[in-house]
Order: structure tokens, then C-alpha cells, then sequence
């Protein structure tokens, strides 16, 4: 994993709460400031990236050091300016990944069971790294039951078997068509 990578890594699992603000702070700060290399990101990526530095280099968890105007940052400053980050970074990769094969769309917000189009990416924004939430359609947990071709491959007959139940319900659209949906299933979880 190279230093983007560790920093998209870091602030996506920052954002889901699976690291504290001084933890994440120091470390963005000594990847970003030592390790990366600033040619390898877009024009965005470092104007944002740059600015999440300049609050997370000034973070302090000491109340009299957040009396001193315009010099630190506090705990819900940081966080509040990493999830605009990561929701900016998120949403262009999004849109960046969604078309990432012409000849079959690949759908990383999607489930690789039913196919379901998500808010959010279940496997992480490069597809590797589980949410463990739940699907609303089949119900399958991200990471546990469909982490190969040939579970997620299970679990689809087995969902299709009972006819295709909604696990909640009302995240059902009025117009609902499966097929369409199970079109956005990954090619390489088709064959499970």
C-alpha cells in the first residue's frame, strides 16, 4: 500500500470511528508530511488533502490550548473537517469507479449478493475492506457472507429461493425491478 493509499485507508477508517482523533491525527500528519509524494494525487485529492493537514497538524485535546484563538483545533473540528474530506473523496471516487469498465459497469457501492445500490461502499472505496453492515435487500452482511464468489453465489440462490424477501422492508423502491438490480451484481461474483 503506498502513501495515498495508507491516507484514504486511514481517513476512511477514521471516519467509521475505528480510530481515536490523536491516533489519527499524528499519523495523517507523518504519512502526509514524510511519506507521501504529492505528484501521485489529482488536483483535488491535494487541495483537500492539504487542508485536512492544516487542521489535523493543529489538533489538541487540551481545553486551555483551544482558549488561544486561531492556533489549535479540537476533536470535533478534526473529525467534522475528515468526513468533509472523505465524503468529497468518496463521491469522486464514486463517480470515478462506478464507469470503471465500459463494456460491464462495475458497482463498488453495490452488493455483491442481490446487487443492491448503495449509499455507501460495502468493501471500502478500492474494494477491499468490509463495512460488516447489512444489506437492505438480501440481508447479507458485508464481509461474513459474501466475502468469495462462491458465497456470495450461496447466498444469492438461497435469497432468490425464498423469492427474493426484502430485509427491511421499507428500503424497498415503489418500482422495484430485480433484474435490472441483479445486473449491478461484480462479473467476478456473478459465477459463485
Amino acid at each position: 500500500m503506498d502513501a495515498r493509499e495508507q491516507l484514504l485507508y486511514l481517513l476512511e477508517h477514521f471516519y467509521k470511528g475505528n480510530y481515536t482523533t490523536d491516533i489519527f491525527a499524528d499519523e495523517f500528519e507523518r504519512i502526509y508530511n514524510l511519506e507521501l509524494d504529492y505528484d501521485t494525487l489529482s488536483e483535488a485529492e491535494y487541495m483537500l488533502f492539504h487542508d485536512l493537514s492544516l487542521v489535523a497538524g493543529r489538533f489538541s485535546p487540551f481545553e486551555d490550548d483551544l482558549k488561544i484563538p486561531n492556533v489549535y483545533f479540537s476533536e470535533a473540528e478534526v473529525k467534522d473537517k475528515a468526513a468533509q474530506v472523505y465524503l468529497k473523496l468518496t463521491k469522486t471516487a464514486k463517480s470515478h469507479l462506478i464507469n470503471f469498465d465500459s463494456s460491464r459497469k462495475k458497482f463498488f457501492d453495490c452488493c455483491r449478493v442481490c446487487g443492491y445500490r448503495l449509499d455507501f461502499f460495502p468493501w471500502g472505496v478500492y474494494n477491499d475492506t468490509p463495512s460488516f453492515e447489512v444489506c437492505p435487500c438480501c440481508g447479507v452482511q458485508f464481509g461474513v457472507m459474501d466475502e468469495t464468489p462462491v458465497l456470495a453465489g450461496q447466498e444469492r440462490q438461497d435469497w432468490l429461493n425464498k423469492g427474493m424477501p426484502w430485509f427491511q422492508e421499507d428500503k424497498k423502491p415503489k418500482n422495484w425491478e430485480p433484474e435490472e438490480q441483479l445486473a449491478h451484481i461484480p462479473l467476478e461474483f456473478i459465477s459463485g
